[in-house]
């Protein structure tokens, strides 16, 4: 009879691009032209919501 042994592990990654959360006191539904600006990795990326999604429109250095 043979044993099989599986290790799995999980190192957390630190360079994953991630938008940060908004607090739930603030979230509410974006409505079509809403418009907002993230800095993510040394970039600031505007964004406008259109047709139910979030679209970039600009990217520039932060």
């Amino acid at each position: 009879m043979s044993t099989i042994t599986t290790r799995t592990t999980s190192t957390p990654n630190s360079k994953t691009a991630a938008f940060p959360r908004t607090p739930e006191a603030h979230q509410r539904t974006a409505v079509e032209g809403d418009t907002k600006e993230v800095v993510l990795n040394g970039a600031r990326i505007l964004m406008r919501f259109t047709d139910g999604r979030w679209w970039n429109v600009r990217v520039s250095n932060a």
